[in-house]
């Protein structure tokens, strides 16, 4: 996903603020996953694709939107899988 969104910042630079955000994010989310991880990756994953979908074709509205949400998908990731442990 990290090098999805690296990609991106260097396709579209205009969109490097929310989306480097989004790339650190994931470069610094706990790397363990688990089985009760699993619905929220796919949730993560899934915007993670829907972001790229909208960079690439829109004029940019909802990408700090989706980005926002990203990190807030990635906050709750972590927190569970903290509480896992």
């Amino acid at each position: 996903m990290q090098a999805d969104i690296e990609s991106l910042i260097r396709k579209f630079p205009a969109y490097t603020k929310d989306l480097r955000q989004v790339a650190d994010a994931i470069r610094y989310s706990d790397p363990v996953s688990n089985p009760q991880l699993a619905e929220i990756e796919n949730k993560i994953e899934t915007k993670v694709a829907v972001l790229a979908e909208v960079v690439e074709n829109t004029d940019g509205g909802d990408i700090k939107a989706l980005c926002n949400e990203l990190q807030q998908l990635l906050a709750e990731r972590n927190l569970k899988c903290k509480m896992s442990k």
